[in-house]
């Protein structure tokens, strides 16, 4: 990681690190292999988010060769995001006011930890503003849903994208999954019986006169 990674002799080893580097609206191009959010694999549950500067783009599907003749084979596998009791995001773009490139990785967030009394969501990549165009492309991105066990009462759900306020999303050759919410809490018991009711006015008198028929 002491490279300066602005040549392809001397390229940096962590996402993380290539990010700094790449600040100033500069590409980071990734070599197929395994990365973690933050620091170098093994990704431990904590990693964490990977952030990207403004207007950086991120072209993965490169061999060791620096070549890319098919992206979908040499994707840049990426485990993020943390199980801590936060929101948990696997890659978070800055703003996107220059055209920017998210191309050729396999994303996995992993799930945040719900606690008893806040929900937590899980994202695996977040855009949040921008006056230009985000462009994906041949991405494989998987975010961890909740597990069978844990209920609260504002439970966080999975999503594979969460883009807002970005001018314009174009969207070819990908694969997302998100995992299921989590379960909100048990519902309450069933309301109070009501009170007693109250006497019922009194009954009126119906008079029938009977007519005797003689038969012969």
């Amino acid at each position: 990681d002491t490279n300066t990674g602005l040549e392809r002799t001397a390229p940096k080893r962590s996402l993380s690190s290539a990010m700094t580097a790449a600040s100033g609206g500069r590409a980071v191009y990734v070599i197929s292999g395994n990365y973690c959010g933050n620091g170098l694999p093994p990704c431990g549950p904590t990693t964490g988010t990977l952030s990207v500067p403004s207007n950086v783009s991120i072209f993965g599907g490169f061999t060791s060769a620096w070549y890319r003749p098919d992206v979908a084979l040499n994707r840049a596998n990426i485990t993020a995001g943390s199980n801590d009791s936060a929101n948990s995001i696997g890659i978070s773009l800055g703003a996107v006011n220059t055209q920017v490139y998210v191309e050729g990785i396999n994303l996995t967030t992993q799930r945040a930890t719900p606690d008893l009394v806040s929900g937590y969501d899980t994202v695996g990549l977040n855009a949040t503003g921008g006056t230009a165009t985000l462009i994906l492309y041949k991405n494989q991105i998987v975010t961890q849903g909740a597990p069978d066990t844990g209920r609260g009462p504002s439970p966080g759900g999975s999503y594979g994208l969460r883009i807002s306020d970005v001018h314009t999303l174009t969207m070819r050759n990908n694969a997302i999954t998100a995992g299921p919410g989590w379960w909100g809490a048990n519902g309450g018991l069933g309301g109070a019986n009501g009170n007693p009711g109250g006497p019922g006015d009194p009954g009126t008198v119906r008079v029938l006169a009977d007519r005797l028929e003689q038969h012969a």
